[in-house]
C-alpha cells in the first residue's frame, strides 16, 4: 500500500512540475506584489541593524534578504518576458503597483540602507552591500525593460520613468557604499 501511494504521489508531483505556468499581466502583477513584500522584508532586515555595534551576522541577514529580492526580480522579469503584451487596463494596474507601492518602498528601503552606511562600513562590509545593490540595479533595469516591452504604448514612458527613478536610487546607494 505504501509503495503504491508513494508511486501515485510521485506521478502527481511530476505531472505538476511539467504543467506550464500561465504568464500574463495578472501573473506579472502578482509578481510585483510579491517583489514589494520582499522589498519590505529587506527593509525590515536593514532596520534591525543597529546604527552602532551591528554584527556580521546581521549584515549577512541583509545580504540574504537582498538575494531574496533579486530572485523575485528575476522571476518577474522572466514572467514579463513570457507574457503577451498588456492591454490598457492591465498596463494601468501594473503601473499603479510600481508607482504607488514598489517605487516608494524601494526608495524607503534604500534611504534606510544609506543611513546604516557608517555602521556597516565600521564592519568593513560596505563591499558586500555595494555588490548587492549593483546586482539589484542590473536586474531591476532588466525588469523595467521587460515590463516596458509589454506595456501599452501610452504607458511605456511612464513605466520607464518609474524604473529610471528606482535605478537612480540604487545607483545613489551604490555610490554611498563605494566610498
Amino acid at each position: 500500500m505504501f509503495i503504491r501511494l508513494s508511486f501515485v504521489t510521485l506521478i502527481f508531483a511530476v505531472a505538476a512540475l511539467g504543467m506550464p505556468v500561465k504568464r500574463d499581466a495578472a501573473k506579472v502583477g502578482q509578481d510585483i506584489e510579491d517583489l514589494d513584500k520582499q522589498v519590505q522584508a529587506l527593509d525590515a532586515s536593514v532596520n534591525a541593524f543597529p546604527n552602532m555595534g551591528g554584527t556580521l551576522a546581521q549584515v549577512y541577514a541583509i545580504h540574504q534578504a537582498t538575494e531574496s529580492v533579486d530572485k523575485v526580480i528575476m522571476t518577474t522579469t522572466n514572467d514579463a518576458n513570457a507574457s503577451e503584451g498588456f492591454n490598457d487596463d492591465e498596463g494601468n494596474s501594473i503601473f499603479s503597483l510600481i508607482k504607488e507601492r514598489l517605487g516608494p518602498d524601494v526608495k524607503k528601503g534604500l534611504d534606510d540602507l544609506v543611513a546604516k552606511h557608517p555602521a556597516i562600513s565600521a564592519l568593513h562590509a560596505s563591499p558586500i552591500a555595494e555588490a548587492d545593490i549593483n546586482i539589484l540595479k542590473k536586474d531591476s533595469n532588466a525588469l523595467g525593460n521587460a515590463i516596458v516591452a509589454k506595456a501599452p504604448a501610452n504607458l511605456k514612458s511612464d513605466i520607464m520613468e518609474q524604473f529610471d527613478a528606482i535605478n537612480k536610487e540604487l545607483a545613489n546607494a551604490a555610490n554611498v557604499y563605494s566610498t
